[in-house]
């Protein structure tokens, strides 16, 4: 399971194909440890991202999704962590 670690993390897995639960526990273990948590903001779909080449920064309008209130926030770095199966995709079956 050395794909779900950090190579400068490395954790002594007990299983070769470990469970949600566990993964997430290693995960938020290592957010809690670099205090990630207190640069990152949860809860937020991304409404528009742009770059702006004077200011050399991102112009980044995000909405709240329990709230529904927009914001306004500059950053240097913009990662997106969607992933690819942000979308769920239905199988066209008749009925379903």
């Amino acid at each position: 399971m050395a794909f779900y670690s950090l190579s400068t993390e490395l954790r002594n897995w007990t299983e070769t194909h470990g469970p949600q639960k566990v993964i997430y526990e290693y995960w938020v273990s290592l957010a809690n440890k670099y205090g990630l948590y207190d640069h990152i903001i949860l809860n937020r779909n991304v409404i528009s991202a742009k770059w702006d080449d004077v200011a050399q920064e991102y112009e980044i309008v995000t909405e709240d999704t329990i709230t529904g209130k927009q914001s306004r926030s500059t950053s240097h770095i913009l990662i997106s962590a969607i992933g690819v199966l942000e979308t769920p995709r239905l199988p066209r079956i008749p009925g379903l």
